[in-house]
């Protein structure tokens, strides 16, 4: 085993300091200690290290996905574009990245701490697994933490998301304007915290404008086009006065599958019942009718994420970085003016 700084500074009768001192040929070292620290440099046959700065050094960043994530990619457009943005972004970045599907989270935890990285992104994650891996990351790990298309509270933990409470308040307060007074929403798993905020912001914009909202309009489930199905047909199963003149949905996918299932059952859309979605994906506009929804500014989340978090790398004096970006509600042919009789 070679010589240390350490072993050079004991046998040489010095501090470990002075022998850096030595190393780095600082002149506040008298002649005599330096020629012994030299001379048993060399008897040791010391050999210098090259010391690797932490801009030189590659970097490594580790991308945390919920594991049910890649069970159904076709259910996940958005969080797949948002992955493009930002693994290319990282490459420019010369970061390089890794995944991590995370299950169980106390088990997930113990393995991902073993995943050394320089920073870590949470896309996708569910609220108990962020509740409980987030922590302990960083409680002992000294990386940067950053969520990306969800909002967490934590002042330790920088996000770049969407303003998704007031997207879905602008996405109800368009189908109030049409003069819909019946809306529900189909909002996605509620152990997701941006299906939470999508849901509350649809309540406030009811509540603000004096709507009452009916318990069986409101329906929570998958992410999914089967999902969108059987949470319309709930909804047919509700007396005609019942039922919802409006329907938000929390994902372009729910809205596919909701739209299906409302013309297999002979609804004419938008003329018996207008729907909206959530993501604008690029199959939105040629569905029929094209779909009126949110648009989510997916690759440009994916791409701050990662300047974001290569910044905080550099950085370590600062705490983090929170972004809050704005969506768009584009309005094609799924929604129309209501009117008792179908037609405005």
């Amino acid at each position: 085993m070679s010589a240390t700084v350490r072993d050079i500074a004991r046998l040489a009768g010095v501090s470990i300091s002075t022998v850096s001192r030595v190393l780095n040929d600082m002149d506040c070292v008298d002649d005599a200690t330096r020629e012994r620290v030299k001379r048993v440099m060399n008897e040791q046959g010391y050999v210098r290290r090259p010391h690797v700065k932490p801009s030189d050094r590659a970097r490594t960043v580790c991308i945390v996905l919920s594991d049910d994530t890649d069970r159904s990619i076709h259910s996940h457009p958005t969080v797949y574009t948002i992955l493009g943005g930002l693994t290319s972004r990282l490459t420019e970045l010369n970061i390089g990245n890794s995944l991590f599907m995370l299950g169980d989270a106390e088990r997930g935890a113990g393995a991902l701490l073993s995943a050394k990285a320089d920073g870590y992104i949470f896309i996708r994650t569910r609220r108990e697994q962020e509740d409980i891996v987030i922590p302990k990351l960083l409680e002992q790990r000294n990386a940067p933490v950053m969520a990306v298309n969800r909002l967490l509270d934590d002042q330790r933990v920088s996000y770049v998301n969407l303003d998704d409470y007031a997207a879905v308040c602008h996405a109800t307060e368009h189908l109030i304007k049409l003069g819909h007074r019946r809306i529900g929403f189909v909002m996605g798993e509620e152990s997701l915290r941006n299906s939470t905020l999508r849901r509350d912001g649809y309540l406030a914009a009811m509540k603000q404008h004096g709507l009452e909202v009916d318990g069986d309009w409101v329906l929570s489930g998958a992410y999914s086009e089967d999902y969108g199905k059987r949470a319309a047909r709930e909804v047919l199963r509700l007396e005609p006065e019942r039922r919802p003149t409006g329907l938000l949905t929390a994902s372009d996918v729910i809205a596919l599958g909701v739209q299906k299932q409302l013309l297999k059952s002979g609804l004419r859309l938008p003329e018996d019942m207008s729907v909206v979605g959530f993501g604008d994906v690029e199959l939105a506009a040629y569905i029929n009718p094209p779909l009126t929804t949110v648009r989510i500014p997916a690759r440009e989340m994916g791409i701050q994420a990662a300047n974001a978090i290569n910044y905080l790398m550099q950085s370590p004096s600062i705490m983090n970085i929170k972004i809050l970006m704005k969506s768009e509600l584009c309005i094609r042919g799924s929604t129309m003016a209501y009117s008792p009789n179908g037609f405005e």
